[in-house]
């Protein structure tokens, strides 16, 4: 699938995630427990579900993760839950101050770049780097790794676990984000979540913070 994916997206550069060019972004994560997750999430979740994201799924978290979790998160609580859709472009950029583990349930495409690449606020989608996912296997996403959700790879929807420390994508707190000598961050746009959007995005359309240059990137599918 992979080798076909290249050849139909000949706009995109690809890394693999156990490669060491992978190791500015994040790592594999090779523990057998994540793909158990994966199929424990492929029997629970329906197929008719509608696209959606989940922050926290508590079947999903009855199982515990595998252990090595607890070093990922630095000992914090994790949530796991699911990011499930059709997606096939770009369209923005979040990072967060924690790491992030993504589980492929079914094959995906990551879309990837690093906080450093942004310029006066501004992030060009050219430093983009996409990243395959077969069914069963899991990255770990350094903190402050840009990424969005998922884009599929066929005609069929997309699912994926996504694992942070709880609370974060969550609703922000009064005054969080905000400095009293200084005015609010206005790309906090969830708990410790930060955006970017491309102006010719959906997301952008909704009043998320545009800040990414070059086109909205696709990803052509099978």
């Amino acid at each position: 699938m992979l080798s076909r994916l290249k050849e139909i997206n000949r706009h995109l550069t690809f890394v693999d995630p156990d490669s060491d060019a992978f190791a500015e972004y994040g790592r594999s994560l090779q523990a057998a427990g994540w793909k158990e997750l994966a199929g424990r999430a492929a029997r629970l979740i329906p197929p008719e579900l509608p696209p959606a994201y989940l922050a926290s799924v508590p079947e999903l978290e009855q199982v515990p993760p595998p252990a090595a979790l607890n070093g990922i998160f630095r000992g914090e609580d994790p949530q796991v839950g699911i990011c499930r859709g059709f997606n096939s472009a770009l369209n923005g950029m979040e990072w967060h101050d924690s790491a992030e583990v993504i589980v492929a349930v079914s094959p995906l495409i990551l879309l990837l770049g690093k906080q450093a690449e942004i310029d006066g606020g501004e992030w060009n989608s050219r430093h983009a780097r996409a990243c395959f996912l077969r069914a069963g296997e899991a990255v770990m996403l350094n903190p402050g790794t840009l990424h969005f959700a998922p884009c599929r790879t066929d005609e069929y929807p997309f699912l994926s676990l996504i694992v942070l420390p709880r609370g974060v994508n969550g609703d922000l707190a009064s005054g969080e984000g905000e400095d009293p000598e200084e005015s609010a961050d206005p790309i906090l746009w969830k708990h410790r979540k930060w955006l970017l959007a491309h102006p010719d995005s959906p997301q952008a359309e909704k009043g998320a913070p545009v800040g990414i240059n070059g086109p909205n990137l696709q990803v052509h599918t099978l």
